[in-house]
């Protein structure tokens, strides 16, 4: 399985965006889905909405701590 950790700022597109269209192309050419988690500083239950919204599977604030990583990596399965 392919781990993603989108982060939301970016220039050109933003994370939700990018999210969107990775989910639009493993349904295009029928792949499996990516471990999306978006790391964002925007810690709003609004910004957590948007994560589910674009197709991600995880939100998790910034800064980051290894206890976080290890609880999204758990919690599919990766570890």
């Amino acid at each position: 399985m392919s781990v993603i950790f989108m982060d939301v700022n970016m220039p050109e597109m933003d994370g939700y965006q990018c999210t969107q269209e990775i989910r639009k192309y493993e349904q295009m050419y029928k792949l499996t889905q990516s471990l999306i988690v978006i790391v964002t500083a925007f810690t709003g239950s609004d910004d957590k909405l948007k994560s589910q919204k674009c197709g991600a599977n995880d939100h998790l604030d910034k800064p980051l701590n290894m206890e976080d990583l290890k609880r999204v990596m758990k919690k599919f399965g990766i570890i």
